[in-house]
């Protein structure tokens, strides 16, 4: 599975769920583990809530959170994709 383009086993995006101050984002991901999603994409929002519940991780998450935070931020809105790649 992938989370915001990083790599993450199933049961820890379930942990990330728990630590989401984000009800939406926290029910957005639990539904995704149950579906059995491959990508769950996420907003500029939604990765900073992520990585803010995951300033302190838990040991099994650290390689995910550094990796997420490795990865450039997503676009604001698709408009903006668009207009980088026009470029």
């Amino acid at each position: 599975m992938f989370l915001g383009g990083a790599p993450i086993p199933a049961d820890h995006v379930r942990i990330v769920a728990a630590l989401v101050k984000d009800p939406a984002l926290a029910g957005r991901l639990a539904r995704s583990v149950e579906r059995d999603a491959i990508v769950i994409r996420l907003d500029e929002d939604e990765r900073a809530a992520i990585l803010k519940a995951l300033s302190e991780p838990p040991p099994q998450l650290e390689s995910f959170r550094d990796a997420l935070a490795a990865l450039p931020a997503p676009p604001r809105d698709v408009s903006q994709l668009a207009a980088d790649t026009a470029a």
